[in-house]
């Protein structure tokens, strides 16, 4: 007898008794008329019983999503259009279609998710899946594994007992269960035919029910692997991914998975070790020296930035400021550029504004209260937007507009800071506030954008009280912008590290397979010079 066969036949054998007594009492009640109450009764205890399962069934729990304030907008353009396009697939995927059993069909969604998050970085690839080694594939595929570990044992029951033959066994014996479960139906409804129209309403709700959370799980199983193999590879090409192959485990960072929380799982952050570089531009005679003096005292490797009546920039000037100072403003390469829409210096000025750009992680965009000509200015915002368009898998340098020479304002002979121009009461804080709401309508501006102050030698004002505070807001933001601009660099660092931890490697096996040829070269010698002896001996 096969194994299906009896496997068939215990399962005849042990329904059996159920058959005979469901047949008895269908009689029982046949004969004493309460046939039809027992169906009515029957009927509407399914119906409250569909209900309690309606109000009481645990929905499945939904793929996990990460909360978009949280590393959303961390990220650059290309990982935050990759990221929409991995949820629209996470929810438009076909659960009820999808093989389980099948690992093409898992390796397939596997290299989508990944091609996704590669394509935004590698745009001009055919095949963004191949600009990827292999080693950062093998890691991405590591996380995503020991995440959804993670998430099956804590939302499947029964997962950490069952075995793959458990399994198997379970998905035989459900092959049969439909056929054995018709039986049972067809008998169960000749003998009884309203007992069995009953029971026919009940299992119909029931296998809905059964069929809807089965569809909603293999949803949150596929949905789950889609957004963290997104996750992941975009956290990698963003910069805020290592994969550290010298690490126990050939893991990427330390700490738990967060996984099912929504929050994002721990990475080991690629933070800059280069100080923050921060550009400093303005057309001519805006005050750019003297912010750069007011602002980063304690330069080194450079004099102090000249300041005078007349441009005495016509190149870009690098400042290192290399230590922290009680503000809170790290070190820093501050680059002083000559002012835009210079007559003599021509197209060459904003050439090296344009060119400085993309190194740099903080623009302070120098504008004179007492210019209107504000075009240029205009002009050389619309140029930075239209660089960093061009760099989707960078995030934009931080932005910081300060208006300079406020204390020449109207009336120009009082100066007695502090003022407050949020509700300007006398009329230098008058001037104040409208000088920027000018600035900030003229460039396009948001409120607050726009941060006034002098720079005189023997008035600063609102340096350390607005433009710091301002600065340290956006430090973060700076950091990220920092990780990326260096990522290809330390990319470069890590790739000759590799190179020659390789290279130390294969110099060691071939050391030990010349040794190990040597050995053997000699007593192969030995044993031929043994043989000739041994051979000259007997004749």
């Amino acid at each position: 007898m096969s194994p299906r066969t009896a496997l068939v036949v215990r399962g005849l054998l042990l329904s059996l008794p159920y058959a005979v007594l469901l047949a008895l009492g269908g009689l029982w009640l046949w004969e004493r008329g309460a046939a039809l109450w027992f169906a009515l009764a029957t009927s509407v205890l399914v119906a409250v019983l569909w209900g309690v399962q309606r109000l009481s069934r645990k929905p499945v729990a939904p793929a996990p999503r990460l909360e978009r304030h949280e590393r959303f907008q961390q990220w650059p353009p290309a990982g935050q259009t990759a990221w929409i396009e991995l949820e629209r697939k996470a929810r438009e995927i076909d659960a009820a279609s999808f093989p389980l059993d099948d690992p093409a069909a898992w390796w397939n969604l596997f290299r989508t998710s990944i091609e996704t998050a590669a394509r935004g970085f590698h745009a001009k690839s055919a095949e963004p899946m191949l600009e990827v080694p292999v080693p950062q594939i093998l890691g991405v595929a590591e996380l995503v594994a020991r995440d959804l570990r993670q998430a099956i044992l804590t939302q499947i029951p029964g997962s950490h007992v069952l075995t793959v033959n458990d399994l198997r066994r379970l998905h035989a014996v459900a092959q049969w269960l439909p056929a054995l479960s018709r039986l049972v139906r067809v008998g169960s409804f000749l003998i009884n035919p309203v007992t069995g129209l009953a029971r026919e309403a009940g299992n119909l709700v029931q296998g809905k029910l059964v069929q809807a959370s089965t569809v909603e799980l293999k949803q949150w199983l596929l949905g789950f692997l889609i957004q963290q193999t997104g996750f992941y590879a975009i956290e990698l090409y963003s910069g805020g991914l290592t994969l550290d192959l010298g690490e126990a485990g050939g893991g990427v960072g330390g700490g738990e998975t967060s996984g099912l929380a929504g929050a994002p799982p721990a990475t080991k952050s690629t933070a800059t070790v280069e100080p923050l570089r921060v550009l400093v531009c303005g057309q001519v005679k805006a005050g750019k020296s003297s912010l750069v003096n007011a602002l980063f005292s304690g330069l080194t490797e450079a004099p102090p930035a000249a300041a005078d009546v007349l441009p005495t920039t016509d190149r870009a000037t690098s400042h290192t400021r290399l230590m922290t100072d009680p503000a809170g403003l790290p070190a820093a390469v501050i680059v002083d550029t000559p002012g835009y829409a210079d007559v003599d210096l021509g197209p060459k000025a904003i050439e090296l504004v344009r060119k400085e750009l993309p190194q740099c992680d903080i623009v302070l965009l120098v504008v004179s209260a007492l210019s209107a000509a504000r075009q240029a200015d205009r002009d050389v915002l619309e140029q930075f937007r239209a660089i960093w368009r061009e760099k989707p898998d960078r995030l934009p340098a931080v932005t910081l507009v300060v208006l300079t020479h406020i204390d020449q304002l109207r009336p120009h002979r009082e100066w007695s800071p502090p003022y407050n121009i949020v509700q300007a009461e006398s009329a230098k804080a008058k001037s104040i506030r409208a000088a920027v709401d000018a600035v900030t309508v003229d460039l396009g501006l948001e409120p607050g954008d726009v941060i006034p102050v002098c720079t005189h030698p023997e008035r600063v004002y609102n340096v350390q009280e607005g433009l710091v505070p301002a600065l340290l807001q956006e430090l973060p933001e700076a950091r990220r912008a920092a990780c990326l601009r260096t990522l290809r660099d330390r990319q470069s660092a890590e790739t000759w590290s590799l190179w020659r931890t390789q290279a130390e490697s294969a110099g060691q096996l071939l050391k030990h397979v010349g040794a190990h040829l040597g050995r053997r070269a000699v007593e192969e010698a030995r044993a031929a010079a043994d043989r000739y002896l041994l051979g000259d001996g007997k004749r």
